[in-house]
């Protein structure tokens, strides 16, 4: 799984999160990045897959600096899970939506 961070002044390199929980159902999975990029406030986390191996997912909780700044549920989109699958992308944003974004209601676009 991939992860790139973005904020309101750019955005942080790709980063490969490779943990062995993810092949462990219901496991928590934890990715630490270190960026000397300086993106600004946070925005939006965006979630890549490489391969077909799915990610169902309930929860993500996103820190920036040991602080708290953004949680996604699947309740909230009104699903169980939130799945990752078949090199897809999935983003979630924080705050008000970007010019051309169509949903953000739900933290996810």
């Amino acid at each position: 799984q991939y992860i790139t961070i973005k904020g309101t002044n750019g955005q942080t390199e790709e980063y490969e999160c490779n943990s062995e929980n993810f092949r462990q159902p219901g496991a928590e999975v934890t990715c630490m990045i270190d960026s000397s990029v300086k993106i600004g406030n946070y925005r939006c986390l965006m979630l890549r897959t490489g391969g077909s191996d799915g990610l169902d997912f309930v929860r993500l909780d996103i820190y920036m600096n040991n602080e708290l700044v953004q949680t996604v549920r699947a309740s909230t989109a009104g699903r169980k899970y939130l799945t990752l699958d078949d090199r897809k992308s999935l983003e979630f944003c924080e705050g008000e939506c970007d010019i051309d974004t169509k949903k953000c209601s739900d933290g996810q676009q």
